[in-house]
């Protein structure tokens, strides 16, 4: 692999732009690509999700609108998905703030107010880091992730023109699982307003047992990763009976029965899998959707509003304690280093270990001094004197060793002289 030297290297300056004027420039130039374009059109007016800037009552008592993260493996339905909900709410009067965050994707069939395209490079950002599009897709969503804060400002500033944030994310779901960025999209987002992980599914793939139990383990995994509302959505029911689905989901028999019927080798251990989990996923909030002909939109809708009480009364609380307890633990923190400090210091911690004394300049126009410091003038003295005397004393020390030496070597000489005239 030939990696690029330091000078060549790309800085995410050059990589991240403004989030705002993206967004800006981009909500002023797109048009809405959405399917039955025809009814939502006319119904909908403006075909700009920004379009609609009059005031409209937000549903609920949170403070802000209900965010809904599109989530799910490659070829799920995401996008498709989230058009179709583009497309009800405008038909409804009540067109979303849509984000999206899939680098990779060619054209987003809906109108985009935020376009992560618009700020991050895709195709740069595997140029000079010498990534595959997988990796790629990742390392843009963590460079997009240092800016995330701008969004969450423009998110604060539509919450009185829009009730719904829609944000389509890329099939990488290893971006919600593990990755960095993930955390910090919902942790920001849950922190302010009403946040519903979507976990979207298609039911074709699904007839398989096997990805079947794969698709609700990580569905589990998100719902406990993100500490969010999740809905599993279930997708493309307009090309499969989905009878088979709810029933898997709710009946650990019925699973069992269809995996045993399958002669692989993996039949065991997604049985222990399912045997394990369904008392989970099978809590989880489910619906059956289309995103083709729309069939189950007032489901999803409904469980959507379920998952927002959900949020408020259980989530909400959860992430507030949160909130406190990192608080705690900062104002610990910083006590056990002030403690440590004045230890340090050899002060007691009392008021009066410090106080002003003049001749003492601490730099501030202040004077100070410790509790081990003299008040007296006179201690400055002292200390010389005792220098002084420890000097003295030293030198003599020195003087006396000096003496002895000499005499020492006077003695000698003395009878070496008196040896050599006896022996004369």
């Amino acid at each position: 692999m030939d990696v690029k030297p330091d000078s060549e290297r790309m800085d995410i300056g050059d990589v991240v732009e403004n989030v705002d004027t993206a967004a800006t420039s981009n909500q002023n130039s797109q048009t809405a690509k959405i399917g039955d374009s025809t009814e939502s059109t006319s119904e909908a007016g403006p075909s700009s999700a920004s379009a609609s800037e009059e005031p409209m009552e937000d549903e609920g008592d949170h403070n802000g609108p209900i965010v809904m993260i599109m989530v799910g493996m490659a070829a799920s339905g995401k996008t498709s998905l989230t058009q179709r909900i583009t497309s009800e709410l405008m038909r409804k009067g009540t067109p979303p703030y849509i984000i999206n965050l899939d680098p990779a994707c060619l054209d987003p069939p809906y109108p985009v107010n935020i376009d992560i395209r618009d700020v991050v490079k895709y195709k740069k950002v595997m140029e000079v880091y010498n990534l595959g599009p997988n990796g790629a897709i990742v390392t843009s969503l963590n460079l997009f992730a240092t800016k995330f804060d701008e969004v969450i400002n423009i998110i604060k500033q539509k919450r009185k023109t829009h009730q719904y944030v829609l944000i389509d994310t890329p099939g990488q779901i290893e971006v919600f699982m593990w990755s960095a960025s993930g955390s910090i999209i919902t942790e920001s987002l849950a922190a302010l307003f009403p946040t519903v992980m979507i976990y979207v599914t298609d039911l074709i793939s699904n007839v398989n047992p096997i990805t079947f139990i794969s698709n609700m383990t990580y569905a589990c995994s998100m719902l406990y990763k993100s500490k969010l509302p999740l809905i599993v959505t279930l997708n493309k029911c307009d090309a499969i009976d989905p009878t088979f689905a709810k029933e898997w989901i709710t009946d650990f028999d019925a699973f069992d029965s269809a995996l045993q019927s399958r002669e692989e080798y993996t039949s065991n251990l997604a049985s222990s899998l399912a045997l394990g989990l369904e008392e989970f996923y099978n809590k989880i909030e489910h619906v059956v959707v289309s995103a083709y002909d729309g069939f189950g939109m007032d489901d999803f809708h409904n469980a959507v509003q379920k998952s927002v009480n959900e949020y408020e009364t259980v989530y909400k609380p959860m992430y507030q304690k949160l909130v406190e307890e990192k608080k705690a633990k900062t104002m610990k923190k910083q006590k056990q280093q002030l403690g440590k400090l004045k230890k340090d210091l050899h002060t007691s911690g009392d008021a009066d270990s410090c106080f002003v004394v003049p001749g003492r300049d601490a730099g501030t126009g202040m004077t100070l001094r410790l509790d081990n410091e003299s008040d007296s003038s006179t201690d400055d003295e002292d200390a010389n004197v005792k220098e002084e005397n420890e000097e003295e004393s030293f030198s003599q020390v020195l003087n006396k060793e000096a003496t002895r030496r000499s005499e020492k070597y006077t003695d000698d000489q003395g009878q070496g002289a008196s040896g050599a005239s006896s022996k004369i």
